[in-house]
């Protein structure tokens, strides 16, 4: 018991200090904000085209947003835009003590960073002329850590294009009341194809995010808006990343009607002291299906590197979606199937370190010391269409916090979901179900854990289960299954402009 319980502080030791490192922010606040989600039939200011056939005024998108003013439409016309001129400004070194850089420096070096930057313009849209997202293609080559960065840039809108190849993300939205992405193909950045952090009124839909390091896509920091949504997500598909979704602190985010397949673990969403809105409350996640979450990223074949705990700790390949120190979150009317491991892991974390006689704090980042609670899970089917294709362990449970609740889970006619919890509460009595005692389960969490994480200490790996880890290096996985056809390497339209190109 007492090696179980070292072996478990050691582990959420580690992952509040590594977590917390996974990509650096400037100090922001995220505040609820007056707005709302852009227009897109809005009435522009001005419309500036951009194409490589020479017949529009700028050849380079960046050139177009240094010229606009506020309300600006870019018309983005076909062909793979590498933005040169921008790819070759210096790199330089942060400006602020903590090793992040302020939004002054982003002013002043559009560029350092970014191979794209709207930065402090409101209402901006940078709009793809082609029949679908492939034909307009910007392609960072690894030159600049973010493809397109939009910071204090309130009502921008980004549509119809794809986004590739960024040192860490595709596109990047930050600060900002008032976002909207539509039909984006964002792939192979080394982290994020899609980060939002600190906004609020964002509406993300009919994406593709695929080849992430870290999260597909990633709405952290989230505006606390009690009585609506900061931000929405729907009908989009994350697949061939380490995590389909990553919310840290993805805070009264409403995520629906998408699909997450093909990735090591389809959603994962947590809390973590050194984000604005501490601790992650009010995901609603519900009608989505989420299978086939097998992918290794861990195979020296993989093309995909985890960045996610990199060099430290192995994600838990093979699950659904895995909810870990949240509160109020509601995961209803989802479809889960063939995640090899479990459907759903629902526990505490990070801001906790269990003692003898229950959580105890050791100063930052531990305090206060958070558990999940008041979270319900309903209604969920877990199993393929066809009912031949179930998940490992359909739900797995900690048992820690109080008021979470389970109902109405199946995995096929009359046959409940499986489970590895002693008991799961049901929501037919107030505070959405049975208090269960902080000092509970040491020995279930223990174990949970355990199961969840392969981990390397001082160079040597350590695995929290019994016997041998089950994933990591090993054999090669199974071929891909439902991966779009030519979802990587980008495309090569054909260059056209307002004049050339084929509008019937």
């Amino acid at each position: 018991m007492r090696r179980a319980l070292a072996l478990l502080v050691t582990l959420l030791v580690l992952l509040s200090s590594q977590t917390a490192s996974a990509h650096k922010e400037r100090p922001v606040l995220s505040p609820p904000r007056i707005g709302q989600v852009p227009d897109q039939n809005r009435a522009p200011t001005q419309v500036i085209d951009v194409c490589k056939t020479g017949e529009c005024a700028y050849e380079h998108i960046q050139a177009a947003v240094s010229e606009a003013t506020d309300g600006v439409l870019i018309r983005i016309w076909p062909g793979t835009y590498h933005e040169e001129p921008s790819a070759a400004a210096p790199d330089l070194p942060p400006d602020n003590d903590d090793g992040t850089y302020s939004y002054e420096f982003h002013v002043e070096n559009p560029n350092a960073q970014n191979l794209i930057a709207i930065v402090g313009k409101k209402d901006i849209t940078l709009r793809g002329m082609g029949e679908n997202p492939r034909d307009v293609v910007i392609d960072g080559a690894f030159q600049k850590h973010v493809v397109i960065r939009g910071d204090r840039s309130d009502g921008i809108i980004i549509e119809n294009l794809s986004v590739w190849h960024g040192l860490e993300h595709g596109i990047y939205i930050l600060d900002t009341s008032g976002l909207l992405i539509d039909r984006v193909h964002s792939g192979y950045s080394r982290d994020y194809p899609f980060l939002t952090f600190a906004n609020d009124h964002g509406l993300m839909k009919d994406c593709e995010a695929f080849g992430a390091g870290d999260g597909g896509i990633y709405p952290g920091g989230s505006a606390e808006t009690p009585g609506r949504f900061s931000m929405e997500i729907t009908g989009c598909r994350s697949y061939h990343n380490v995590l389909g979704y990553s919310g840290t602190q993805g805070n009264h985010v409403w995520v629906h009607h998408n699909e997450f397949f093909d990735n090591a673990v389809g959603l994962v969403s947590d809390s973590e002291t050194d984000h604005p809105n501490y601790p992650q409350n009010n995901l609603v996640f519900e009608n989505n299906k989420v299978y086939d979450n097998n992918f290794n990223p861990y195979l020296t074949t993989s093309d995909v590197k985890a960045t996610v705990f990199a060099d430290f700790a192995y994600i838990p390949v093979g699950t659904g979606v895995f909810l870990l120190s949240g509160n109020e979150n509601t995961v209803q009317s989802n479809e889960f199937w063939n995640n090899e491991r479990y459907g759903l892991w629902l526990g505490s974390g990070y801001g906790l370190i269990l003692g003898p006689t229950g959580p105890v704090t050791t100063g930052e980042p531990f305090a206060p010391p958070w558990l999940s609670s008041k979270n319900k899970v309903l209604n969920n089917f877990f199993n393929s269409p066809s009912g031949d294709r179930p998940n490992g362990i359909d739900i797995a449970w900690d048992g820690l916090g109080e008021g979470t609740c389970f109902e109405e889970n199946w995995r096929g006619d009359g046959v409940p979901a499986t489970t590895d919890a002693a008991f799961l509460p049901p929501c037919n009595i107030p505070e959405y179900g049975q208090p269960m005692p902080t000092t509970a389960s040491v020995p279930t969490a223990t174990n949970l854990w355990a199961q969840a994480s392969l981990v390397i200490v001082e160079g040597e790996p350590l695995c929290y289960r019994a016997g041998e880890c089950e994933w990591g290096p090993g054999p090669a996985p199974e071929d891909a299954r439902n991966l779009p056809e030519g979802y990587r390497p980008p495309p090569d339209p054909t260059p056209c402009g307002p004049s050339t190109c084929d509008r019937t």
